[in-house]
């Protein structure tokens, strides 16, 4: 293993420079709108709330600091609910499939006990035995319809925090809502499970005890999954709140949503990052289990103004309060004439060298030296099999492919199965800073022979392999011929497993990214 002092600085130079790629290039910014009503002025016959309104202004000002357009409604009857609904999806629509929706809904829910139908509780509404009543209560399905209907293209994501109190409804007493079916692209979470009731919460509280574990999570968010965020407020209300209370969700979004926390601050400090988000949180990951000074430093310079960027100085602060992230970086000399004469050779026995400064001289001159390095690399990675070769081998090819995404294809052409089969190995290798370089260069490499030589090696690899090879695979998927997508897929789903959430959601990213 390398240790931090021989790591150097100088390795690391420009480690995660992300350049512009048709694939990897950030695209245009989601627009975010939210709706977050809050009903608790009902009557005594249905049961009055004390916490909705702040449940409401509690989630509404923590999805501002997400960057979300925020509505609000408060003691809303039928008419003003759905036309809530109806105007919070037109301007969804008007955005196209950059939209982002999310509507936080607290007061009364009930399930109608003939038709098992899911029904939120207008303030206006009658008692439970009055003849109008499920007339008058605005049906789930109604507001999935409206969404569906009129932003099919956006990403939706809806919350109902209810039933509220033990408010009882028909013959069989149902206090929540019913299982639900659910549309396309829509996520859709519960505070309380299945005929369960939801607490209301201490009156004097700053909110209810799932709004407060919401806003939470939201705040605590840094580029974080959809399916993550809702799994972790269930963990923080479990811990925090409710032991008996079981929130739960449905996902069925079809695309990526991400959540993060500090967004508007971030755009109102106008700082335009060079990497992508999604890039940015993936690498991170990799940067964070190395557990290097060197490596973390220098994803902060390159990828500055991403939430990344913000848990990466966060990071800094706690296990080195002094060290600064902009301190200046040496560089190892190049041998620039050597390349020019085509001295490969020379280079790749540097490589091995007892002495540190030439093999770092040796891997920026390999870097620079193109596709005319490649091949040379990989010839002599078949006759050459020790750690130090592998290292630098790997780090100039990372270099080569970050300088000139451009020539990625070329690059994929001159390796064969069995340089892919040696590079999948690095990126589970025990030296973490070779499988953060090689696992780096296979996600940009985009060759979808990575795939199934991934797959291959998940047996037996720990679980920073895993994520290593998911990243991989990640990388790879939108180059997989359209005749392979089910079986694929099927490969893919079959690796995904509870205990490695994060390596599950980069699997859940490959997939929806095959064509």
């Amino acid at each position: 293993m390398l240790s931090e002092r021989h790591l150097g600085r100088s390795v690391v130079p420009r480690l995660l420079v992300i350049l512009v790629s048709l694939w990897l290039a950030p695209t245009a910014s989601a627009e975010r709108f939210a709706l977050v009503i809050g009903n608790q002025s009902y009557s005594a016959a249905v049961g009055v709330l004390h916490n909705p309104i702040k449940d409401a202004k509690f989630v509404g000002a923590a999805l501002r600091d997400a960057g979300f357009e925020v509505e609000e409604q408060f003691d809303a009857d039928y008419f003003n609910l759905l036309a809530a609904v109806e105007r919070h999806a037109r301007r969804l629509a008007a955005v196209g499939d950059r939209g982002i929706g999310f509507i936080y809904y607290s007061g009364h829910g009930a399930a109608r006990p003939d038709t098992r139908e899911n029904v939120l509780l207008p303030v206006d509404i009658s008692g439970p035995n009055a003849p109008d009543f499920w007339i008058r209560a605005l049906p789930l399905e109604r507001i999935e319809a409206e969404l569906s209907a009129l932003a099919p293209d956006a990403a939706h994501i809806v919350v109902f925090d209810a039933c509220r109190n033990e408010l009882r409804v028909g013959a069989r007493g149902n206090r929540n809502f019913a299982p639900v079916g659910l549309w396309p692209n829509m996520l859709v979470a519960f505070s309380t499970g299945e005929r369960d009731i939801a607490t209301d919460g201490d009156p004097s509280a700053i909110a209810g005890p799932y709004a407060r574990a919401l806003g939470q999570e939201l705040r605590a968010a840094r580029i974080t999954r959809a399916p993550i965020l809702f799994a972790d407020v269930k963990t923080t209300f479990r811990e925090q709140f409710v032991e008996a209370q079981e929130p739960y969700y449905i996902d069925k979004l079809s695309r990526e949503v991400r959540f993060d926390g500090a967004l508007r601050q971030r755009r109102e400090r106008r700082v335009e990052p060079r990497c992508s988000e999604e890039l940015a949180a993936d690498l991170w990951e990799l940067v964070e289990r190395s557990n290097s000074l060197d490596l973390a430093q220098s994803f902060l310079r390159h990828c500055e103004g991403t939430a990344s960027a913000d848990r990466a100085a966060a990071w800094l602060k706690t296990i080195a309060p002094d060290n600064s992230a902009n301190a200046p970086q040496s560089s190892s000399p190049t041998t620039e004439i050597q390349i020019l004469s085509g001295g490969f050779d020379d280079l790749i026995a540097n490589l091995e060298s007892d002495d540190i400064t030439l093999r770092r001289g040796a891997r920026d001159a390999l870097a620079a030296g193109g596709l005319a390095a490649v091949s040379a690399i990989v010839a002599a990675n078949r006759t050459s099999t020790s750690y130090r070769f592998d290292l630098g081998a790997v780090v100039a090819l990372t270099e080569i492919l970050r300088s000139g995404k451009s020539i990625r294809g070329e690059i994929s052409r001159r390796l064969e199965q069995k340089d892919i089969e040696w590079l999948v190995g690095l990126s589970v290798h025990s030296d973490r800073t070779m499988r953060i370089y090689a696992s780096e260069f296979l996600y940009d490499l985009g060759d979808p022979r990575v795939v199934d030589t991934a797959i291959g090696r998940f047996v037996g690899a720990s679980a920073n392999g895993k994520y290593n090879l998911a990243l991989a695979i990640k990388g790879a998927a939108p180059f997989v011929p359209r005749s392979e997508r089910d079986r694929v897929s099927e490969r893919l789903r079959a690796l995904m497993t509870v205990e490695t959430p994060k390596t599950n959601a980069l699997l859940s990213d490959a997939i929806v990214k095959i064509p």
